[in-house]
């Protein structure tokens, strides 16, 4: 058996214990149209602007888009770079990228590169706590790291039932709690960000699309709208947005 087909049995093992254990179903969804060509990686909202980071190398684009309108492009990165997870702290966006270890500190004015920084792994999703920059890396570890220099601050081990957590992608800090799609699950984790547990597993499948969709179109993408105090999640080229209700245990964390 070849380790990509060991890594499947893992996922699915732990999506059905996931979804054995779910506490929250979606209620009324609201749809609102997504540009089906962007391949989604990061996504945040702000001011009632939605920013959304696509992936793939030469189509790697940072987005910026009323909900339901036309994104404008705001910023490419190079040809050679694979986009990945977006954040914003402290009036800066952070944008990741996959293999190529390296972070793209951008003002909120101009949409420039103010500064390049440097990691070592893979960066998948980002998210922040509103101090310190939280990175996953498709493992079921999460490292929290100093904005200014991309340094490792602390790691957190990511567990459900006492088993690892893997496959951790994008990431959303809401109420204390991080929220973590899982690669090729259908699922949202609610993570206690001090202890690791996942708390709660949000089961998505009723927002896929139809059969036949590629198989990497897979959910991936949260927003949570501090303004509004919803929730909203989107998947890799899917043609819609979605307004889901707020999971349970999204209170402030122990």
């Amino acid at each position: 058996m070849s380790r990509y087909a060991r890594y499947l049995g893992v996922v699915a093992m732990l999506c059905s214990d996931f979804a054995a254990a779910a506490g929250f179903t979606v209620q009324s969804p609201e749809d609102y149209p997504h540009d089906a060509s962007h391949y989604t990686q990061g996504l945040i909202i702000h001011n009632g602007e939605v920013f959304e980071t696509t992936g793939l190398r030469g189509k790697s684009h940072l987005y910026r888009y009323k909900l339901g309108g036309a994104p404008e492009r705001l910023l490419s990165l190079e040809e050679h770079l694979f986009g990945e997870g977006l954040t914003r702290l402290d009036d800066k966006l952070y944008w990741i990228t996959w293999k190529s270890g390296l972070a793209f500190e951008i003002d909120t004015t101009h949409y420039r590169v103010l500064r390049t920084l440097e990691y070592e792994g893979e960066g998948w999703g980002l998210t922040d706590d509103g101090d310190l920059l939280i990175m996953s890396d498709g493992s079921d570890q999460l490292t929290f790291r100093n904005p200014e220099d991309f340094s490792i601050v602390k790691r957190l081990s990511v567990t459900f039932n006492g088993r690892p957590a893997g496959s951790l992608n994008e990431l959303e800090w809401v109420n204390g709690y991080i929220l973590a799609n899982v690669w090729h699950a259908d699922i949202m984790l609610v993570i206690n960000p001090n202890s690791g547990d996942v708390v709660n597993v949000v089961p998505l499948k009723r927002l896929r699309e139809p059969e036949g969709v590629a198989a990497e179109h897979v959910l991936n993408g949260i927003a949570y709208d501090q303004q509004t105090q919803r929730l909203y999640v989107t998947g890799k080229n899917w043609p819609k947005l979605v307004r889901i209700g707020m999971p349970d245990k999204t209170m402030n964390a122990e």
